[in-house]
């Protein structure tokens, strides 16, 4: 439930291009949940989506107390309607005529966009209220909905996902992004998009619609395409305007040095997390943030669950880090798991799962990853997922196995204070549950 909107029925019906049918009056919430209630009235929103559709849901929304439903489908209730062509791009209208004067910074790219997002947020509460894209709404439903949450937020810092082309497009022009982030481009949606160029083009669509500066990687191609589409760009990495020295990994923190500004501080293992808070750091310079400030919140940020967190379980370390996969994140988890299993002085063990939506490089890249424990001499891999089977047959050994729940059990067995255990894998192969499996093992025996 969205509150603190104040809308006549025909005005909300001319902010989303609707046809109003029904009697007049005002509404203060809305909603996409018909679950939801509101006691002085709201607007439920039916949207259609693959799985579930809204229309079959209006009379529960109704019984919760809206009084006014938006649909793209002939319906009767007893409610009054306003009938548009397209429910999501209703709302999408409806979040853009309320971004008023809040600044938005648009985050995208193939990995790392949550945490750069959850780091420029940390980075900006220093001097502004912000609000940020919560969990992962940031699709087509998630992008407006943060929008309408804002309330009076100075910045919303909007985290933007994408299946295909022209999504960022329509993203970015429902946001008009005042600041553009694109952390990366990389082999993420390399199945559904065919190729690494249409993935640049398709991420690179935001600088479209960029009202001021972009941060970006330092690679030419993005220097190339800021230059062509007339955006100013800042750039991160070597040979860029922003860049990391003197990068130092403690137990579960790494400080570093940008420019002048020193032993900048963050919680976290991974030493890709070091370019994600440069990216926060250029936001914060932007914003005119000092550098103590931009330190402070940097130094405050905390990993979202399942995306590089800790967790100790029968006194081994786990770097639980199932949230997504692709190849460049897998790559860059191993090493840093192993760089951290060797400053604890202990044996590391893997637990891989798929990673997915890359198309007909799966099998290569997957292969890749099992060359590259081969290569590191990883002692213990065990796998889940049938993808994850090349990963055996590149590395010529390794443990497979046939559900979440049997990977727990089996785990558990080896894990202790002496190990330190990397769990990996694309989200759709839920390895929450394996970590979940090996709690309640370890309570069990207490």
């Amino acid at each position: 439930m969205i509150n603190g909107l104040k809308y006549s029925f025909e005005g909300f019906a001319s902010a989303i291009n609707g046809k109003l049918f029904g009697d007049n009056g005002i509404i203060t919430a809305i909603s996409v949940n018909s679950k939801e209630t509101s006691k002085s009235g709201h607007c439920f929103i039916a949207i259609n989506g693959k799985k579930y559709k809204g229309i079959s849901f209006v009379n529960e929304a109704i019984n919760n107390g809206a009084k006014l439903i938006v649909s793209d489908q002939k319906i009767e209730c007893d409610a009054p309607i306003i009938y548009v062509e397209d429910t999501t791009r209703a709302l999408g209208l409806l979040a853009n005529a309320h971004k008023g004067k809040t600044k938005v910074v648009g985050v995208t790219g193939s990995a790392g966009k949550t945490t750069v997002k959850d780091m420029i947020a940390a980075v900006l509460k220093q001097k502004y209220s912000v609000y940020s894209t919560k969990e992962n709404q940031n699709n087509e439903i998630g992008v407006p909905l943060t929008l309408l949450e804002k309330n009076n937020a100075e910045i919303c810092v909007v985290e933007m996902g994408m299946r295909g082309l022209n999504e960022i497009a329509y993203l970015s022009k429902i946001t008009e992004p005042d600041i553009g982030v694109i952390t990366n481009c990389g082999s993420a949606h390399l199945g559904l998009l065919g190729s690494y160029e249409n993935i640049f083009k398709a991420k690179t669509e935001m600088l479209d619609f960029v009202k001021e500066t972009a941060v970006l990687p330092s690679e030419e191609r993005f220097r190339k395409a800021s230059f062509e589409k007339g955006i100013k760009g800042v750039f991160v990495g070597d040979r860029g305007d922003y860049f990391p020295t003197e990068i130092k990994q403690e137990s579960g923190t790494i400080s570093f040095n940008i420019g002048k500004c020193t032993n900048v501080m963050i919680n976290s293992i991974f030493h890709h997390d070091v370019l994600n808070a440069v990216y926060a750091f250029a936001v914060g310079k932007i914003f005119g943030l000092e550098d103590e400030k931009i330190k402070k919140g940097l130094k405050e940020y905390k990993k979202s669950q399942l995306r590089g967190e800790i967790t100790v379980i029968n006194g081994c370390e786990i770097i639980c880090d199932c949230y997504n996969a692709s190849y460049e994140s897998m790559e860059g988890a191993i090493l840093n798991a192993i760089g951290y299993a060797y400053t604890r002085g202990k044996r590391l063990i893997l637990l891989l799962g798929d990673m997915l939506e890359l198309g007909d490089d799966g099998v290569r890249l997957h292969r890749k990853i099992g060359e590259l424990c081969k290569d590191k001499a990883i002692s213990d891999l065990y796998v889940r997922g049938e993808l994850a089977k090349e990963y055996i047959k590149g590395y010529g050994k390794g443990i497979y196995f046939s559900s979440n729940i049997e990977a727990g059990e089996e785990i558990y067995k080896v894990i202790n204070k002496e190990t330190v255990l990397l769990v990996k894998a694309s989200n759709a192969l839920n390895f929450k549950e394996i970590i979940e499996k090996m709690r309640e093992l370890e309570n069990e025996e207490f």
